[in-house]
């Protein structure tokens, strides 16, 4: 009888030790094999309430199956996230380490112009890198870019002049327009007549691609 009356004494102290393990983020095998263990337990001998262990035991199972599916979420998660990072750094390779989204104006393009008739403007571009040219009837105009993340367009170096005659450089910028593209150029070398705060505005609608 003396005996039962201690082992009944233990019983708060032995929960509350589990309970403390459990609570601390501690390993939960421990709790789990002492839970079975007790739950065998002749209660003649160690009379423990055996349901209160084996709620014990069903409780941690619960928090160890909700534990990995975290851990399986999480992995998940870190699987996507690099898949995510490797495509980028594909794309930063391949456009030689440039902004990876820029306009796409690679094309043929035409305007009016009232001195000159038709002229046109043919554009090639690499990631985010551009060249192309157009003409007047007597000047040839070649130009260069790059995409400017801050201003949404192509910062372009226009070389004005044909071969073995005058040669000069315009600055400006190039950017798209819906189905055209705009040229804006807004200083110039002021070599071969032409005056260094030059400024002009050109719309080239796109032909084709």
């Amino acid at each position: 009888m003396e005996s039962n009356k201690k082992s009944n004494n233990l019983l708060p102290w032995f929960l509350a030790f589990i309970s403390l393990l459990t609570a601390l983020g501690g390993p939960v095998i421990f709790p789990r094999l002492v839970a079975k263990y007790y739950a065998k337990v002749n209660p003649t001998k160690f009379p423990i309430d055996s349901s209160l262990v084996i709620q014990l035991h069903n409780s941690i199972e619960k928090i160890n199956k909700l534990t990995k599916e975290v851990q399986d979420k999480n992995n998940q998660i870190n699987k996507l996230t690099k898949e995510i990072v490797d495509k980028n750094n594909q794309i930063n390779k391949s456009e030689g380490g440039k902004v990876p989204y820029c306009s796409k104006i690679q094309g043929t393009f035409e305007r009016v112009d009232q001195v000159y008739g038709l002229l046109k403007m043919k554009i090639t571009q690499t990631g985010c890198n551009i060249k192309g040219d157009y003409s007047t009837p007597d000047i040839k105009h070649t130009f260069t870019g790059e995409w400017n993340q801050n201003n949404k367009s192509f910062t372009v170096t226009v070389r004005r002049g044909n071969d073995g005659s005058c040669m000069t450089q315009m600055y400006g910028s190039l950017s798209k327009e819906d189905n055209a593209v705009k040229l804006v150029i807004k200083s110039t070398a002021g070599l071969c007549g032409v005056p260094v705060n030059y400024s002009e505005t050109s719309i080239f609608n796109r032909i084709r691609e």
